[in-house]
């Protein structure tokens, strides 16, 4: 389920969330394996999410 606040978000921090939840469909829980998956489609996750709380509360 993705937040409707989300369509004011930019691409890429919609990307990430995206991303983000597809990685739970491999590791359900925010384990050290789920960030490392995360990390490897994208390396600036951690930028991606500092710009999206800007945007979806």
């Amino acid at each position: 389920m993705l937040n409707r606040s989300l369509i004011r978000a930019p691409m890429p921090c919609i990307d990430y969330v995206i991303c983000h939840e597809l990685c739970h469909r491999c590791e359900v829980h925010h384990r050290p394996t789920s960030w490392q998956l995360l990390s490897h489609y994208f390396p600036d996750w951690e930028d991606r999410k500092r710009r999206l709380d800007h945007f979806v509360l």
